[in-house]
């Protein structure tokens, strides 16, 4: 269950901005490198994974997932990512 709003620019021009998934309190939300708020909240990290891969896909960049410790887990990139954009195209 999505819990905020989610909005994004699909291949954007400026910044590559890798995204993260990371614990907040009993939450897991997706937020943009360098970017203090979170574009979104979800109530598992799977639900907060499936929209962290949308973006870094259509935005070229990579995920970088967190535990629930806050230390990095996992970093994958989709910088060779060629395929749709589920979120623009």
């Amino acid at each position: 269950m999505h819990i905020t709003p989610l909005e994004t620019v699909c291949r954007p021009s400026g910044p590559r901005l890798d995204w993260h998934v990371a614990p907040d309190g009993k939450y897991w939300t997706l937020r943009k490198e360098s970017e203090k708020f979170a574009w979104g909240t979800y109530l598992t990290k799977a639900e907060a994974l499936g929209a962290g891969i949308t973006h870094a896909r259509c935005e070229g960049v990579s995920l970088i997932e967190h535990g629930r410790d806050g230390r990095f887990q996992r970093v994958t990139s989709y910088d060779a990512w060629r395929g749709p954009c589920e979120l623009c195209d």
